[in-house]
């Protein structure tokens, strides 16, 4: 049986309630408009959930959270594909439904 890890993280996100994908729309917008976010969010999504944009947090799901520390993109055009493809129930990332299949993790508020 293979398990799987979620990444340590040194700053933990945080978390939110299952969600209608606002959040996520959030997270690309921020991408879209400022390339040093960008360039983050590509390189090390973990930091860039961390960090935020701009004083704002982002608020995701753990399932979202799961989605977006599995990608790997070199454009956010393919980072987009991915995501949308899993929102679709076609991809790789967690069992389609909308859950992952990475597990719970426990994550504490950013102070």
């Amino acid at each position: 049986m293979t398990t799987f890890n979620a990444p340590v993280l040194e700053h933990p996100i945080r978390t939110a309630p299952p969600s209608d994908g606002r959040e996520l729309s959030r997270l690309i917008s921020a991408a879209v408009v400022n390339q040093r976010f960008c360039r983050l969010l590509l390189s090390d999504p973990a930091k860039a959930l961390t960090n935020g944009y701009n004083g704002e947090e982002f608020y995701l799901a753990s399932n979202e959270q799961d989605l977006i520390l599995s990608i790997r993109a070199a454009s956010l055009a393919d980072f987009a594909m991915q995501l949308v493809t899993h929102q679709n129930g076609k991809s790789r990332y967690g069992n389609g439904t909308g859950s992952s299949s990475w597990g719970k993790r426990q994550v504490h508020q950013k102070v």
